[in-house]
């Protein structure tokens, strides 16, 4: 997944407003979003390669995502575990998000780069092992892509402000359906950024162009799936997934799913 916005405890009736956007190959193939077979209790798409996945919530209502870093100046990790795991083994597990992120600092170079976000219910921590230290993410808009937590893009600096602007309109008990729908249209959004406002991850001024919109499409990858998850004041978890087959398409198959926290 290469883009991330994440309203935390910020807007109003909605502890957390999660939009997002997963890019890869379209070869590689992935199961859509449900609860897993072997893991009734989480809910998430998965990598049929890895078995990991690259966003999830369970029905208590921890969520983590995880993104790449991306800088191929970096030099390559032998044998790397596959960074979907990271989130995986968090939703599965019984950790705080604090004591999953201090026990996988001491190995997170056995990933290549990644951005880790981590929710377990009552906080949120952020970790990267292209940075130093673990990160207590605290209320407000926030945005990831393909560099580290809140480094400004293109692409962040439009999903940010997006989401900015449906929070002020929105008021309790709008329709999140509603919500949702505004957010999936700027997920959708494929304007390419100006030259100069390019970042620099060692890959070229065409192929950042190529990679700068919102929803990206190039021949055979792109953005293979938008996501939204909202969690309501009263513990409601609604979460919508839509798919695209192919990186030119505009239609998508779609999945939601809604129910209610159990807290431990």
């Amino acid at each position: 997944m290469c883009l991330v916005g994440l309203a935390y405890k910020i807007w109003d009736g909605y502890p957390i407003v999660i939009a997002s956007n997963r890019d890869e190959f379209f070869a590689r193939p992935a199961a859509r979003a449900g609860f897993w077979e072997d893991a009734p209790y989480l809910l998430a798409g998965r990598d049929r390669i890895s078995l990991g996945t690259w966003l999830g919530v369970t029905k208590e209502g921890k969520i983590s995502f995880v993104t790449n870093k991306r800088d191929l100046r970096d030099p390559p990790v032998s044998n790397p575990i596959s960074r979907g795991k990271l989130v995986e083994n968090f939703l599965r597990g019984e950790f705080s998000a604090e004591d999953y992120a201090k026990n996988l600092y001491t190995g997170r170079n056995f990933y290549e780069g990644f951005n880790l976000f981590l929710f377990d219910g009552k906080e949120a921590r952020y970790l990267s092992n292209r940075r130093d230290g673990v990160e207590t993410i605290g209320p407000g808009f926030h945005a990831l892509s393909n560099s580290l937590w809140n480094t400004e893009w293109p692409k962040t600096k439009k999903i940010r402000e997006a989401m900015i602007r449906i929070s002020e309109k929105t008021e309790k008990g709008n329709d999140p359906s509603q919500i949702a729908s505004e957010l999936f249209h700027t997920l959708g959004d494929e304007e390419k950024a100006s030259e100069e406002s390019l970042p620099d991850t060692g890959i070229g001024v065409l192929k950042e162009m190529a990679l700068s919109s919102v929803r990206i499409s190039v021949p055979g990858y792109g953005t293979r799936v938008s996501t939204i998850v909202m969690i309501s004041e009263e513990g409601v978890c609604s979460f919508w997934e839509k798919t695209y087959p192919g990186p030119f398409t505009r239609e998508t198959e779609d999945v939601h799913y809604e129910f209610s926290i159990v807290r431990k």
